[in-house]
């Protein structure tokens, strides 16, 4: 990713393999994160997503058998089979089980204090 890019991202992305549920209507079709932030997520598919909006079931490591439920939307696409996600209006609980598996993913980098304060509330 370019400079420019990078410096429009209002979140760091993290690489991290999740497995996920792209929910169409009724249809569900197989996924994978390449990488996640809190604002979004790069998601590999093992078929076309043809939605420019649609449901993700997110199974993070520490919430495996619940998934998060987060709103997507499409925001590029670089193949047939992956996506650039924007997360829309994440629900209270959705940012804080995001945020909370974020700060697992920095262990030992000097984003992990800001993250942390946010977690509890400071900004």
């Amino acid at each position: 990713m370019d400079r420019d890019n990078m410096e429009r991202r209002r979140h760091p992305r993290y690489p991290a393999r999740i497995l996920t549920e792209v929910l169409c209507g009724q249809h569900r079709i197989q996924a994978e994160s390449e990488d996640i932030s809190l604002g979004g997520a790069l998601i590999r598919s093992a078929e076309s997503i043809r939605e420019n909006e649609f449901t993700l079931s997110l199974y993070l490591a520490d919430q495996s058998f619940h998934p998060v439920e987060i709103k997507g939307a499409v925001t590029h696409t670089r193949d047939d089979h992956t996506v650039g996600v924007r997360f829309v209006d994440p629900s209270p609980s959705a940012q804080k089980a995001l945020l909370s598996y974020i700060i697992s993913l920095t262990d030992g980098t000097p984003q992990r204090r800001r993250l942390i304060k946010k977690l509890i509330g400071g900004r």
